[in-house]
């Protein structure tokens, strides 16, 4: 019996949303799943083309306008509850996700208060203090994103009805996460994250490592899934995309200092092209060693 939507938020990448295909083929058999794209108003991706990527995919809604990723969550939850699924897993399509995590959600879901993500975020940290946790696999957070969080039909309702005529949906994760916390629910994230983050540059993140989101103590297990992350960590190496879309002005004021920034902006431009080229070259350098320190030594499955 088929009781959960996996949710997928698409705008454009149609690379990544074959990544998450493949990986999600592996991971379970998608006879167990209702897949749902939400794709947001793409520009270069179509719906013949996402149906050509996901055929297995349950429904694929094409939005009208461009809502931008956390108004997408919010109707995304409201598109939710006209389903009869009992269970919601926010996924965005660059996500790859661990064999194994279905199970792992049916498991543990009931001992939660509704609300669990399966992507440990290195940039949401568990409380100090834990509340009563039945578990040695999960433990509660101040806070979660939405990519790779689950939620009860009972929770997504009490999202809906508390921010049904909410305008401003920017931080949209972090209002529910401080509603939900505020009702007094444990924010509940595995240790060891069934889901990963493969995309560097994005919505909100256009290229910067300092900003990379990335899943704690992830074990790719699958054959597709290792693939996948060696092709992502070459493509940060082999692809100038990165660099080039790499704030200029932020790898000044990294790097040399303000002072200096403002004298370079007033030089030839000839002059000041030869200072950024250096420059380039010192952020490429520095981004390498952050990359090759966030993915050392994967840890093994506990």
């Amino acid at each position: 019996m088929r009781n959960i939507t996996v949710a997928v938020a698409t705008y454009n990448r149609p690379d990544y949303l074959e990544y998450l295909a493949t990986s999600l083929q592996e991971s379970v058999d998608i006879n167990r799943i209702h897949l749902r794209i939400y794709d947001d108003h793409s520009t270069r991706l179509s719906r013949s083309q996402i149906a050509a990527i996901v055929p297995f995919a349950t429904e694929i809604v094409v939005r009208p306008v461009n809502l931008k990723a956390d108004r997408n969550m919010k109707v995304i939850f409201e598109d939710f509850l006209k389903t009869e699924d009992d269970l919601l897993l926010l996924c965005d399509s660059d996500l790859i996700l661990r064999p194994g995590w279905l199970d792992l959600l049916l498991e543990l879901m009931p001992q939660t208060d509704g609300v669990l993500s399966l992507y440990n975020s290195r940039l949401h940290p568990f409380l100090d203090e834990q509340p009563d946790v039945p578990t040695s696999r999960f433990g509660s957070k101040r806070e979660l994103g939405g990519a790779g969080c689950a939620f009860s039909r009972r929770r997504v309702e009490d999202i809906v009805d508390e921010f049904a005529g909410l305008e401003n949906c920017e931080a949209f994760d972090w209002a529910w996460s401080a509603f939900l916390r505020q009702k007094g629910f444990r924010l509940c994230c595995v240790y060891d994250s069934y889901i990963q983050h493969i995309g560097v540059i994005g919505q909100n993140n256009h290229g910067r490592l300092s900003a990379y989101d990335y899943g704690l103590n992830f074990y790719p297990e699958s054959r597709a899934n290792q693939q996948i992350l060696i092709r992502f960590i070459d493509s940060l190496f082999q692809s100038q995309e990165m660099w080039e879309r790499y704030h200029e002005k932020e790898a000044v004021l990294n790097i040399i200092g303000r002072n200096k920034e403002e004298a370079i902006l007033r030089l030839p431009a000839d002059g000041r092209k030869a200072w950024m080229q250096r420059i380039k070259i010192r952020v490429k350098h520095a981004i390498k060693r952050r990359v090759m320190k966030l993915f050392a030594s994967p840890p093994p499955p506990r």
